[in-house]
């Protein structure tokens, strides 16, 4: 394994554990090898350090998931150009810092993913998979992938977990032979024999999903507020270092736009009814008035003067082709958001840049590209 993986077994040289659960007991996953391997080979290849350090903190492959994130977050930086170094584990501090010319920077990654759930689980199975050679992977169900808004819905998630793993646990008593599907109301359970003879946990997945756009404000809205304030504990020694929020949306489906309203705001467009000259009088009338009538007008006038005029015209945040502002988004209605310079976006494989034109004065880059 060691010849067809030599950058996994390198990037894990600091974690014989998991390094020998990737290959000894991952080969029925060789997409997932191929796609570490050539990651890893990548950074290796750019000289990025601290790589066997960040992944020696990965004690299973739910939390190799969280660091490959970040990993292919820094491969997209090094891709602009950028020089990458990874950072400690702290959760204080930002997992990135990243150079281009006499610019440092940081960037932080967020993963949605329910962890309590994920937690759960991995504490249930730990303990009934021990003295079992058995690996369990886990792909959670609708009920279980949607995010938990409050405590009725946190409730009934967990109540769901419970009766799932309970299903789970009977079933498993049952089987005959590996590998092996267990179905339940809430997940599937993959079970599949070990080669080292040991019983663990395996990869906690949700189920993709088409996220209605009101939870998804709520919860990533949120997280991203969360990663902000991150910002306060380092601001006074680093006051000038831009600081890029990474989010990694992979496991949701995510209706196109959504970001963008998101972040800056749902807008609407004027349109005809058949009466040309009514349209450019109501036109008129939003362009005369547009201070009381734009959300946070005199901010997204002071940052169109301060070289965002083209990219605010593109969102809407600047009335432009009978389209106009009329709810902020989170960089404008979020104090804490100041601390972001912008986020960057992972889904369908692709990564997205969202610049914030209301960042803080310090960390406001208008011609940043990432």
């Amino acid at each position: 394994m060691s010849s067809e993986y030599p950058n996994i077994v390198w990037a894990l040289s600091s974690n014989s554990t998991l390094s020998a659960r990737l290959c000894q007991d991952l080969g029925d996953k060789p997409e997932l090898l191929s796609s570490l391997e050539e990651l890893f080979q990548e950074l290796r290849s750019h000289g990025v350090p601290n790589i066997a350090q960040r992944l020696k903190e990965a004690d299973d492959l739910f939390k190799l998931s969280a660091v490959r994130s970040e990993l292919e977050f820094a491969r997209r930086l090094l891709s602009g150009g950028k020089s990458v170094e990874l950072l400690s584990g702290d959760r204080r501090t930002p997992g990135i810092l990243w150079k281009q010319d006499s610019l440092t920077g940081y960037a932080d990654t967020v993963r949605p993913a329910n962890d309590e759930l994920v937690f759960n689980t991995m504490v249930f199975l730990r303990g009934f998979l021990a003295g079992k050679p058995c690996r369990v992977d886990v792909l959670f169900n609708h009920g279980l992938s949607l995010p938990a808004l409050g405590y009725r819905d946190r409730k009934r998630q967990l109540d769901l977990l419970h009766a799932s793993i309970g299903e789970f646990a009977r079933a498993f008593e049952g089987l005959t032979s590996l590998p092996a599907s267990v179905r339940t109301d809430g997940a599937t359970f993959e079970v599949v024999k070990t080669k080292t003879g040991h019983g663990y946990p395996g990869l906690m997945e949700a189920w993709p999903i088409e996220v209605p756009e009101k939870t998804l404000r709520a919860d990533i809205g949120r997280r991203l507020v969360e990663r902000a304030r991150k910002r306060k504990g380092w601001v006074r020694e680093r006051p000038e270092y831009p600081y890029v929020i990474a989010i990694d949306g992979t496991e949701w489906s995510l209706e196109g736009g959504a970001m963008d309203r998101l972040l800056y705001g749902d807008r609407v467009k004027v349109e005809s009814l058949d009466d040309a000259a009514f349209r450019e009088k109501q036109w008129r009338s939003i362009l005369d008035n547009r201070q009381t009538i734009i959300p946070r007008w005199a901010d997204i006038d002071s940052a169109g003067k301060g070289g965002w005029k083209a990219m605010l015209m593109e969102k809407g945040l600047i009335p432009m082709g009978y389209e106009y502002l009329v709810k902020e988004g989170l960089y404008l209605s979020d104090r804490d958001m100041s601390n972001v310079t912008g986020v960057l976006w992972k889904a369908h494989g692709d990564i997205r840049y969202f610049p914030n034109p209301f960042a803080s004065q310090e960390i406001n880059h208008p011609g940043l590209t990432l």
